[in-house]
């Protein structure tokens, strides 16, 4: 977990300066779910679906998250050897 701290200062409605604190936390994402080593994960930019990301694996089941909360979305079936690298289509949409 990582903190960023800015300060921001900005005039009240009575014209005085006022000073306020704004925090950035970032959290660990978990994904469980493989059973061999995650020898790649990439994130795919925001898009109007959402920020995903999808790790490649010696296991040969890569899988698709969601990139703010780890939750599962699929597993990409089929590979006959670890898959060693992954990467997300920019100009694609999930079919809902």
């Amino acid at each position: 977990m990582s903190n960023n701290t800015n300060t921001e200062t900005s005039e009240n409605e009575t014209g005085m300066e006022k000073k306020v604190e704004t925090y950035e936390v970032t959290f660990p994402v978990v994904c469980p779910g493989h059973s061999r080593p995650v020898v790649d994960v990439r994130y795919s930019p925001v898009t109007e679906d959402g920020t995903f990301l999808i790790s490649a694996c010696h296991d040969k089941l890569p899988m698709v998250r969601w990139a703010d909360n780890g939750d599962w979305i699929g597993t990409l079936e089929g590979h006959k050897g670890a898959v060693w690298s992954a990467c997300l289509n920019h100009g694609k949409r999930i079919k809902k």
